[in-house]
């Protein structure tokens, strides 16, 4: 449930179908540079009704990396 409502808003952010998102790939080559994952970072916070900090020189290296690790601070 959450990861599927994660995958969501990372697709709406990129503007593409969840089944496009590739979860090898590092954002930004999905269209999700800095900027809008600091967004995303914040759809999620807002949802959730929790705070998750966001430090782009820790970034994770792919989609999967960061929807592990939101999903571990969510639960």
């Amino acid at each position: 449930m959450i990861r599927a409502r994660l995958l969501e808003i990372l697709a709406a952010q990129a503007r593409v179908p969840v089944v496009d998102l590739d979860l090898t790939l590092p954002p930004a080559a999905q269209g999700l540079d800095s900027v809008a994952m600091v967004e995303v970072l914040f759809a999620i916070e807002e949802e959730w009704d929790r705070p998750l900090p966001y430090d782009a020189e820790a970034a994770p290296v792919t989609l999967g990396d960061f929807l592990t690790a939101v999903e571990a601070r969510l639960t």
